[in-house]
């Protein structure tokens, strides 16, 4: 049953991943095709999902070009413009003569003549994204999946087609190569499909969660699609791992040069959980949780991070061990269990952490050390050190354009925070912003509210993460970074 249950949830997230890539490109029929049909077959979508769907199918509708062919004007019995793409059975304009032709060509399987008359299009009033699906159909068929990558490459080189263009026809191939189950080939066409409009944040948001969807087969499945490391990097980082006992991602961050921040997203993809890096500001008081064991722990690998009433955030290695949960929650003697994932070297230092916090004054206090040196104590003194003080943030507040030029404010509840980010809580009316933010992004202004503190500064997004587990699933953890926040935090020591 949970077989079942997984496979509907990964056609769901494909399905809407799919529309969103759609949806950034402005191919916006297909992408309410998907969105109807989504509706039409998951009659048990939660509300939030079901609300959001439905806005995005009114917001395209709103913007839908006029036909010229309506009220009469023009040729009534001219096909409906709001058709993803063209029939058979449609009645064509002069322009679009080479299409009747290429599809009789079609049906004869004469897939090479077919795609010479789909391309006499390029460069004319008719819209590709009215042709995409019968250009791959004609690649596809005429010289085989294995060759249809490059032959779209071919297709795409030239001035006929805009870059945005481009990116339609890759994209439409890689959504084949998927639904046909090459799964590999499909990767690198979303790959190519985002190098071709790079500047395009949404709709390379859009397509790294596409990707993202395509990479829960092992714990850096992210990494190897997108692109950033390769088969020889994970082999070799896992035999290295092996004999220092160190995690793989440590080697893939030192020394094969992947940032912390992608190598946790791969985990929580695979996971299914927020990433959390080490942080030296641990929540946890030495009092929460007596009578834990530091080898225990490092045996578990997990950490305590803080405590609330009946549950607890526990920053752990490896959430999928069978068990692990329960074992949490009796050794912490609670009812739920927040779970973070992280490296582990990171959940290591965060145990360190934890004992030492643990550990009574007056052993941290050697009353038979040497008095310290006056004159040593000036040379340190020279530099002062600082360490940032990040204030304790309820909420935060910021505009963001409504696509019509309007200016609509976003209040977000600030979830954690540290000299490494704030994590945001995007739920209920607010998750209408998850097709609308992108990684790298800058939100201009922002306005974080604390009980002593009032901070206006600029943002960057850094990730968004979705909320599988606990008691704010089915929304997102929004990672924003500013350098203004730490460095107006300073504090001298």
């Amino acid at each position: 049953m949970d077989d079942e249950k997984n496979r509907a949830e990964d056609w769901l997230n494909n399905r809407l991943n799919e529309a969103k890539v759609y949806h950034s490109m402005g191919l916006y029929d297909a992408a309410r095709d998907i969105y109807e049909r989504v509706l039409e077959k998951n009659l048990d979508l939660p509300e939030h999902i079901r609300t959001r769907i439905q806005r995005m199918i009114a917001e395209m509708a709103e913007n839908e070009p006029e036909d010229p062919h309506e009220n009469g004007a023009g040729d009534p019995s001219l096909p409906d413009t709001g058709a993803t793409i063209a029939k058979e059975e449609d009645i064509l304009e002069e322009s679009d003569i080479p299409l009747k032709i290429a599809m009789a060509f079609m049906q004869n399987e004469r897939y090479r003549e077919a795609l010479d008359e789909l391309r006499k299009l390029f460069g004319t009033s008719t819209p590709v994204e009215k042709v995409l699906d019968h250009i791959v159909d004609c690649v596809v068929g005429e010289y085989g999946l294995s060759e249809a990558p490059a032959r779209i490459d071919a297709l795409a080189e030239g001035d006929m087609l805009g870059r945005r263009e481009k990116a339609q026809l890759k994209f439409q191939l890689g959504v084949k190569l998927e639904e046909l189950g090459h799964i590999s080939p499909a990767l690198e066409m979303y790959r190519s499909t985002r190098g071709t409009v790079p500047e395009d944040l949404e709709m390379g948001a859009a397509l790294d969660r596409k990707i993202a969807a395509l990479s829960k087969d092992s714990p850096h499945a992210y990494l190897l699609n997108q692109g950033w490391v390769s088969e020889g990097d994970l082999e070799t980082a896992g035999e290295k791992a092996l004999l220092e006992n160190r995690s793989v991602e440590s080697i893939l961050v030192n020394e094969v040069g992947i940032s912390k921040d992608k190598a946790g997203e791969s985990l929580s993809i695979f996971y299914g959980v927020p990433f959390r890096e080490f942080d030296e500001v641990l929540p946890v008081a030495p009092g929460d949780f007596p009578g834990l064991e530091r080898q225990a722990l490092v045996r578990g690998g997990w950490a305590p991070l803080a405590r609330y009433s009946d549950s607890a955030d526990v920053l752990m290695t490896n959430p999928a061990v069978p068990g692990v949960l329960e074992k949490i929650q009796s050794a912490l003697k609670i009812k739920k269990v927040h779970v973070f994932v992280g490296i582990k070297e990171d959940v290591d230092k965060t145990i360190e952490m934890y004992f030492k916090k643990a550990e009574p004054l007056v052993a941290m206090e050697d009353t038979r050390a040497p008095a310290p040196d006056p004159k040593a104590d000036r040379e340190v003194r020279k530099s002062k050190r600082f360490e940032p003080l990040i204030p304790a943030f309820a909420y935060a507040e910021f505009y963001f354009e409504d696509g019509k030029g309007r200016k609509k404010p976003y209040s977000l509840e600030v979830l954690n925070s540290s000299e490494h980010g704030i994590g945001l809580l995007l739920h209920g009316e607010n998750l209408e912003l998850v097709d609308r933010l992108a990684r790298g992004m800058v939100l201009r202004d922002m306005t974080f509210y604390a009980e002593w503190a009032l901070i206006h500064v600029d943002g960057v997004v850094r990730h968004i993460t979705p909320i599988q587990k606990g008691k704010h699933k089915g929304g997102y953890l929004v990672g924003i970074a500013s350098e203004e926040i730490v460095e107006s935090s300073k504090i001298s020591s």
